[in-house]
């Protein structure tokens, strides 16, 4: 094991302050707003979860202009672990929820490299 590695396994605090900087978003005290969370991606994650809802795959947004496909679409990923999220949380909860796990799993991933 590196030294850098047993430097930050020394140091259980940053992932406690991780984690308390992250609750907030978690439970939806705040909500995303920054570039087109809530003007895309919100309203494009409603209509992937009304579609599995009403037991139909979320191929098609059919809001936007003449359709938008969802399914090939890698920033709204209907086929996501997180989209059961949005069946069962409020949306703005389920969105901000989203960004935290996206974090965490991002601060997981740098602690591998």
């Amino acid at each position: 094991m590196s030294d850098t590695a047993r430097w930050w396994r020394r140091l259980p605090w940053v992932r406690l302050l991780l984690a308390l900087l992250l609750l907030p978003l978690a439970t939806g005290r705040i909500v995303v707003t920054y570039r087109d969370a809530l003007n895309q991606h919100l309203p494009a994650r409603m209509a992937e979860a009304a579609a599995i809802r009403s037991g139909r795959l979320p191929l098609v947004w059919t809001a936007p202009s003449c359709g938008e496909p969802l399914a090939g679409d890698p920033n709204y990923a209907p086929f996501f672990p997180d989209v059961g999220l949005f069946l069962m949380l409020p949306p703005t909860w389920a969105l901000a929820l989203h960004f935290a796990l996206a974090a965490a799993l991002a601060y997981a991933g740098a602690r591998r490299l």
